[in-house]
Order: structure tokens, then C-alpha cells, then sequence
């Protein structure tokens, strides 16, 4: 295996967004999908096959209502790791 798609997959699946995290904690909540999208949409994230936006993330996911950053985060990289 590749030694550095082995360190994505552990980035990844270990929860690391990046700065997208620090975003996830002090955006206000409960927060929709809708919403975080329309603040995060460009955002890009880092998954095991290269870049990916917020957007391109969420837009199979149907308008949930997240009560806390960690609901968010784990919706997202539940994402990442599907990619």
C-alpha cells in the first residue's frame, strides 16, 4: 500500500477536517445541512482521493438538523469515508 494514502486514510478516518473543523465548533447550532452548506459550500476538505468541497459532500445528504459540531462532523466524515 502507499505510505501516503495510507496517512489520508488515517487523517480522515481519524476525524482531522483540517480547518473546516475549528469552523464546525463555533458555527451556531442546531444548524441544517442547507445551512452549513450555504456557509461552508466552498470549503474544501481533504479525502483519501484528493480535494472535495463541502458542497460536493452534503449534497446526497437530505436536509438534517445537526444539534452540535460533533453531529456535523461526524455526518461529514461519513461522507469523506463513502468517497
Amino acid at each position: 500500500m502507499d505510505e501516503d494514502r495510507s496517512l489520508d486514510d488515517d487523517r480522515v478516518q481519524g476525524g482531522e477536517l483540517g480547518d473546516f473543523d475549528s469552523a464546525l465548533d463555533v458555527h451556531e447550532y442546531p444548524a441544517t445541512t442547507d445551512d452549513l452548506v450555504d456557509a461552508y459550500g466552498d470549503h474544501e476538505v481533504e479525502s483519501t482521493d484528493g480535494w472535495t468541497t463541502v458542497e460536493e459532500l452534503l449534497e446526497p445528504v437530505e436536509n438534517e438538523t445537526y444539534e452540535s459540531s460533533e453531529e456535523a462532523r461526524d455526518r461529514i466524515l461519513d461522507q469523506l469515508n463513502r468517497r
